[in-house]
This record gives C-alpha cells, structure tokens and sequence, in this order.
C-alpha cells in the first residue's frame, strides 16, 4: 500500500505537465473478480465472516 503512495507522489509532477506515460493492458475481468474474490475470502475467514459472491452474464465458474 505504501508503495502505491510513493508512485503516485513521484508520478504527480508528471501528470500536472500532461506528460504522464500510460500503460494501457487487457485484463480479464472474470479472472480479475476471482482473483479478488479469493483475497476477500481469506481475509473474512480469518475473521468469521462469510458472505456469497455471484457474477453474473459471465456463464459458470471456469479455471482462469
């Protein structure tokens, strides 16, 4: 997270000259969501909690 922070103040005299570079990338939002579904997972089953998550208009679960 901190990380984040730095990039973001070392990239922001860059993007006030309108010269910040852009990396532009295809990414597949269904592997994407189960990605993040995983994470959240973990992180609420360390805390007990539990919830259902469901994606729709993406057809069944596939290995990504």
């Amino acid at each position: 997270m901190m990380m984040f922070n730095v990039e973001d103040l070392l990239a922001l005299p860059q993007l006030k000259q309108g010269k910040l570079p852009k990396n532009i990338t295809e990414i597949n939002i269904k592997e994407a969501f189960y990605e993040v579904a995983d994470i959240m997972d973990f992180q609420m089953s360390t805390k007990k909690i539990q919830i259902e998550m469901e994606m729709k208009g993406f057809g069944e679960q596939e290995d990504c």
